[in-house]
């Protein structure tokens, strides 16, 4: 079975890349005025272990959904463009932090 990017691939990963963004601004969006900065996350969780416990588990699922789409951008164009080979979870992660790290500093 080839894999190929279809436009339900497209529709897909789109709607995850835009779920992922609006969790993260539900969660750390500030809903009261600007002379109080209290997010929706402070307003839920009293401790900052439990803040830093949420943002750490947003990171985690972040981090997994994008690894799992570069690896299916890899193996359904990269492969099929430049002939090589397919990649695993684990390599589309490893690249994904490795590019992260060099873009962002």
């Amino acid at each position: 079975m080839r894999k190929e990017i279809t436009t339900p691939f497209n529709i897909i990963a789109t709607v995850v890349v835009w779920l992922l963004e609006l969790i993260s601004e539900l969660i750390t969006a500030d809903i009261q005025s600007h002379a109080e900065s209290e997010t929706l996350l402070n307003l839920l969780f009293e401790s900052a272990v439990a803040r830093v416990s949420v943002y750490f588990l947003m990171w985690v699922f972040a981090a997994l959904a994008i690894a799992a789409l570069f690896r299916e951008l890899w193996n359904r164009l990269f492969s099929d463009l430049f002939t090589l080979r397919q990649i695993n979870f684990n390599e589309s992660y490893a690249t994904c932090i490795l590019l992260t790290w060099v873009v962002l500093g």
